[in-house]
């Protein structure tokens, strides 16, 4: 097997993330993404390294014996599914041993057994999603605008997906009347490589039990256009779902993403809400929040389950949701659990019942950890703030190194005329423990800094 080979195989399995392991007649072996098990194919090989050879999928030779017509005209066009021509309880065999294969290699190691469950189907499996972020472009070198989603294993082409079978049906009346809107109107579309442009993303997320529609246009600021007529266009739909707010979001950054520089609200407000096992949430445009919402109900049910028959009788137990977005499983609890308490971690989260106290926190640092301070030459792992220097550069070393470099010179370098909290450059100095200018949490060996401040550990208290 040589780089540049086309050869063929039979899928044996797909491991995470959607890696198919090929078997080929003489018995070699090589990885080829977008395979299905079962699938025969025929690929290009681009890389080998170390015995391990990866390929590029070119054509499906034999489709699986379990596969099935695929519902979605998009399928093998869009990059969005992988698996829709497996049937859903193929989809589900095909995650569980992938999560299983990434688990138990972890969950081996542990004194005290863990018992498996089966995996949760999901019970809505299409239309399911609540949120779609697409993207204008065009499908091919200087042709129309399209709106829509990447094509399969590009970056700038962008297919059309007028018909997406993972969203409900106003989504698809949504696409295709903005799409014809700007394609009357000639209205450009950024270019990702020449950074030119007006049009970037379509944001719509609609609440599922709500039925309120959230709609945001991404827009740059190189060209100015009047988009009453378009409020008015979206507004005269018949959809299932009501319109809440339309919103006009300005975003100039070169990278492909949704993000925000200003937003005008062109109709209604900001924010929509939805509900989730009785409870109701405010969500913005950019809050995180689960994209499937019976798939989330499921998720937390069993969250719940599980902490309820854990913590039985524990009617004065305290439970911690870190790293929790919108904190919906701190307040999933805290309704259920009425004796316990609930403290949350993580972003603000919004319609938080009066039983879970949420609190807004930034990261934590722990004391005795060093921290790795960014700054214009890359990542250090040091305890000291590095601000940049034409003439004195250090290099990536130890705490102790980098303290013994420094012998003989102000121990502020790095720090004077700097006051805790005040930035220097884009990175804030870090609050010191003694008049050497150490962080809380610099570590130097055995070495006392001179004020005492070092415990047993070594490390500045």
């Amino acid at each position: 097997m040589k780089k540049g080979e086309q050869l063929s195989g039979t899928v044996t399995e797909v491991k995470f993330p959607n890696k198919a392991v090929v078997q080929c007649e003489d018995g070699s072996v090589c990885i080829v993404k977008n395979g299905l098990p079962g699938q025969k194919i025929s690929f290009v090989v681009t890389k080998k390294r170390n015995g391990q050879a990866q390929g590029r999928l070119l054509e499906v030779l034999e489709p699986a014996a379990n596969e099935i017509p695929s519902c979605c005209p998009h399928f093998g066009i869009c990059g969005g599914c992988s698996c829709m021509t497996l049937p859903y309880a193929a989809q589900l065999a095909l995650k569980e041993s992938q999560v299983k294969s990434l688990l138990c290699p972890i969950l081996a190691k542990q004194d005290i057994p863990c018992t498996w469950e089966p995996i949760r189907p999901n019970p809505q499996i299409y239309g399911y999603r609540n949120k779609m972020e697409f993207s204008f472009g065009d499908g091919m070198k200087d042709g129309p605008l399209e709106l829509g989603m990447h094509k399969k294993g590009s970056f700038y082409d962008i297919v059309t997906v007028s018909e997406c079978q993972i969203v409900d049906g106003d989504y698809r009346k949504i696409l295709p009347a903005v799409l014809a809107y700007f394609r009357e109107r000639n209205i450009s579309f950024y270019h990702r490589l020449r950074h030119t442009g007006y049009l970037r993303h379509l944001l719509v997320r609609k609440g599922r039990h709500t039925g309120e529609i959230l709609l945001a246009l991404i827009t740059t600021t190189q060209e100015t256009h009047d988009l009453t007529a378009f409020k008015d266009m979206l507004l005269s739909l018949s959809l299932e779902g009501t319109i809440t707010g339309i919103l006009h979001i300005e975003n100039d950054s070169a990278a492909d993403a949704v993000k925000c520089d200003s937003t005008v609200i062109l109709y209604g407000k900001e924010y929509f809400y939805e509900e989730l096992l009785g409870l109701k949430f405010k969500i913005s445009p950019f809050s995180f929040f689960q994209t499937n919402s019976p798939g989330a109900e499921v998720l937390y049910e069993t969250a719940r389950d599980f902490i309820g028959s854990a913590g039985a009788g524990a009617r004065d137990g305290i439970l911690f949701d870190l790293y929790s977005g919108t904190g919906t499983i701190a307040q999933i609890m805290s309704g259920s659990q009425t004796g316990n308490r609930c403290g949350n971690r993580g972003r603000s989260s919004m319609g938080s019942p009066e039983k879970c106290s949420v609190k807004r926190s930034g990261k934590l640092h722990l004391p005795g950890r060093r921290r790795a301070e960014s700054s214009g030459h890359g990542r250090r792992k040091t305890g000291f703030h590095h601000t940049r220097s034409p003439k004195r550069r250090y290099p990536s070393q130890s705490p102790e190194k980098n303290h013994r470099l420094r012998s003989g010179r102000n121990p502020l370098y790095f720090l004077q005329t700097h006051q805790p909290g005040q930035r220097s450059g884009s990175i804030p100095c870090k609050r010191v423990c003694c008049e050497k200018g150490h962080l809380r949490g610099s570590v130097f060996g055995n070495r006392a800094c001179g004020d005492g401040c070092v415990d047993a550990k070594g490390f500045c208290t």
